[in-house]
This record gives C-alpha cells, sequence and structure tokens, in this order.
C-alpha cells in the first residue's frame, strides 16, 4: 500500500483519549505532519505498531497551539499495524487537529 492517511479532528473533543487504527497490516511509515488550529491548547498524541496503546510506541507528538509540524521517518516499519492515540493538556482532547501520514 502507498499513500497518504488523513485524520481530522476537527469537531472533536471531550475528556478521554481519541485512537484510530489506521493501519491493520506491515506498512512503512515515511512521515507524519501534524496541524494544531486550537488558539491555546497545545496536542499531544503517539503511533503505536500494533492495534492498542499496550503495544510498541514508534513515537510520541507534541503539537504546540496554533503550530503545524512535519517528522521524518525515512521508511520506519510497522510490522503489526499502525495505531493513533490522541490526548490534550486539557479536557479539550482532538479538536483541531489534523494529522497526516505518509505510507509505503
Amino acid at each position: 500500500m502507498v499513500g497518504c492517511l488523513f485524520v481530522t479532528f476537527e469537531g472533536a473533543g471531550g475528556t478521554s483519549a481519541e485512537t484510530s487504527q489506521l493501519v491493520v497490516d506491515r506498512t512503512r511509515v515515511v512521515s507524519v505532519k501534524a496541524t494544531n488550529s486550537h488558539a491555546s491548547v497545545p496536542k499531544i498524541f503517539t503511533l503505536y505498531d500494533g492495534t492498542s496503546i499496550s503495544d510498541k510506541a514508534l513515537h510520541k507528538f507534541y503539537v504546540p497551539a496554533l503550530t503545524s509540524l512535519d517528522w521524518d521517518f525515512h521508511g520506519a516499519i510497522c510490522n503489526n499495524g499502525l495505531f493513533l492515540n490522541v490526548v490534550a493538556s486539557s479536557s479539550i482532547v482532538a479538536k483541531d487537529l489534523t494529522i497526516s501520514v505518509q505510507i509505503i
């Protein structure tokens, strides 16, 4: 599979983590881009090699308010799928967060 996965949490939000199973098979992560359009709340999200937060963490990301960031993974291999977990530093969890994951 070659492509780009977009996960947008425009109107979401609450007091618990937001999660998403992005890929269920072996994949390679080329890069991750994230945009936090919230005016004051930073966002934290983690990508896991697997199907839940109990699996091996690939990377934990911190995105300050009103910021766009890009991370290059050079084709890092995820053997068991790709799982996303989003938390925030306040009660607003995933609102105004856009994540793009490029895979091969």
